[in-house]
């Protein structure tokens, strides 16, 4: 079995009432274990329902969903809630980063919710940090950071459980061009150096075709 393991996903929100819309119409998608995968569709396609079922955010109206063998539909609220804490990162285009605070605390905001002990509330975020060259930025506030810096931030809050898989949803498409191939060498990087599973979903090419593979959806079906 696959790492991500989908079959026959179909979203449908307000199902049965006039405003019903199916997000997801049967889609299928396999990744291997330490694969990079980039998700291209337009505007309403799925993507981001896609990414958000793959990371146990939402849940899939019909079909069936493994993640490392996991049956995610038999899970409850709670074990969802920690399977996302140890095993999966988020990486967001508005980056979801509270502003008032420094960069250290948004880091280690994901320790808070694990067994962390004192010690690693203040060695994971510095390490972390360090690898991804902002060791220097942990002091200053989010509101005083570039979108780049913020986006490094947002990729090292990701990063600090060490989750097996990293999902991100059009990381770099409020970046500017240098700006955005910096962002998406680094998660080249956790995938060829880390062996970590990178799922993206982005509209930009340029940046899919750094990934192994590419798939596209299109109204709620799954390509490629």
């Amino acid at each position: 079995m696959s790492y991500i393991e989908m079959r026959g996903i179909v979203k449908i929100y307000n199902k049965g009432k006039d405003n019903e819309v199916a997000a997801l119409r049967g889609a299928d998608l396999t990744v291997e274990k330490g694969e990079s995968v980039a998700v291209m569709g337009v505007s309403g396609s799925g993507k981001s329902t896609l990414l958000n079922i793959i990371g146990t955010l939402d849940d899939a109206t019909e079909g069936s969903y493994f993640l490392d063998g996991e049956d995610i539909s038999k899970l409850s609220a709670l074990k969802k809630a920690r399977l996302r804490n140890e095993k999966i990162g988020f990486a967001l285009q508005d980056f979801g980063l509270l502003e008032g605070e420094t960069a250290m605390y948004n880091i280690k905001m994901p320790l808070y919710f694990g067994k962390s002990t004192a010690k690693e509330l203040k060695t994971k975020p510095r390490e972390t940090a360090e690898k991804l060259g902002i060791d220097q930025l942990l002091k200053r506030k989010v509101s005083s950071l570039s979108g780049g810096q913020k986006q490094r931030v947002a990729i090292a809050r990701a990063l600090v459980n060490d989750p097996q898989l990293i999902l991100a949803d059009e990381p770099t498409s409020a970046l500017d061009r240098k700006t955005a191939d910096e962002i998406v060498g680094i998660f080249v990087r956790l995938q060829k150096e880390f062996g970590k599973t990178v799922v993206m979903v982005t509209h930009d090419k340029a940046v899919a075709e750094r990934f192994d593979r590419i798939v596209r959806i299109e109204d709620g079906r799954i390509y490629g």
